[in-house]
């Protein structure tokens, strides 16, 4: 039973009926949306294993899906979810300022990207 749960992939999700609908239906609009790019074959290729792989299953009243990632789907999948959002959001407010003070310390250079650019 331990080589079958490998070929499963080490990441564990359990989304509610609810979540895993919104997920497939963010993936199908990439599919169609990129026919003619990578990211749609990467989110066919996601809902086609999340379709095929995902283990629906009952906990009280609440209907969930059970799916394995491995590494590199799980990778792919926050990308797609990062573009989708970057494409359908409202008021996305911009965190990039404040994300990785700790590695500019480590540079030498605590000025965001946009400061320096502006010299």
């Amino acid at each position: 039973m331990a080589g079958f749960k490998n070929k499963l992939g080490p990441i564990k999700v359990c989304l509610e009926r609810d979540q895993a609908n919104a997920l497939l239906s963010m993936l199908d609009t990439m599919v169609l949306g990129g026919s003619e790019c990578a990211f749609g074959d990467m989110a066919k290729a996601l809902r086609d294993k999340i379709t095929r792989y995902g283990k629906p299953i009952r906990r009280g009243d609440m209907d969930e899906v059970l799916i394995y990632f491995f590494d590199n789907e799980a990778e792919k999948m926050i990308s797609l979810m990062g573009l989708y959002l970057a494409l359908t959001a409202r008021d996305i407010h911009d965190y990039y300022p404040e994300i990785g003070h700790r590695y500019r310390k480590w540079l030498g250079n605590s000025q965001a990207a946009e400061q320096t650019k502006a010299t």
